[in-house]
């Protein structure tokens, strides 16, 4: 596994529960282990095509069918159901590099995900499906929150800064 780099936590905390900073704070879940299930977030077909990703999700189940008894949940982008809802009682989620995955992480539930994926880093990239990892997530979420900017931060000046 890469390591993860080591940055600063303000921005990641500006974002938590508690701070009036962000109108939409991110509520971290603990990892949840046991789960029944396993989603399959399907990437969509642009993202596909760009990532030579085509037919990635029927080779992803074919392949799990292999290597597990446990039941599949397919889910799309344009897909109604809440990720919260596919994810009670799951085992953990298979995507190729979907933000769902890092939702899927922030919500405590293990993935399984591209090496190019931003949750590679606290996820597996191959399909050791039996045995998904728990990690600390803490450097993780301060790196990604080092990589997350807003329009003003770009007219501000505030991400040039921090690029060099």
């Amino acid at each position: 596994m890469q390591q993860i780099p080591v940055v600063r936590d303000d921005r990641w905390k500006r974002l938590l529960p508690g701070n009036a900073v962000d109108p939409r704070p991110i509520e971290v879940l603990p990892w949840r282990k046991g789960g029944r299930h396993i989603v399959v977030a399907e990437p969509p077909n642009g993202y596909a095509s760009l990532h030579l990703a085509a037919g990635w999700t029927d080779k992803t189940i074919a392949k799990l069918k292999t290597l597990t008894d446990r039941p599949i949940v397919t889910r799309t982008k344009e897909g109604t159901r809440p990720l919260q809802d596919d994810l009670k009682g799951a085992h953990c989620l298979v995507t190729h590099g979907s933000i769902t995955a890092v939702e899927s992480v922030i919500l405590g539930c293990p993935v399984f995900v591209h090496p190019d994926s931003a949750a590679a880093l606290v996820g597996k990239t191959d399909l050791d499906i039996e045995n998904p990892i728990y990690p600390d997530r803490e450097r993780w979420f301060h790196s990604l929150a080092y990589s997350q900017y807003d329009e003003s931060e770009l007219v501000n000046g505030v991400l040039w800064e921090l690029l060099q």
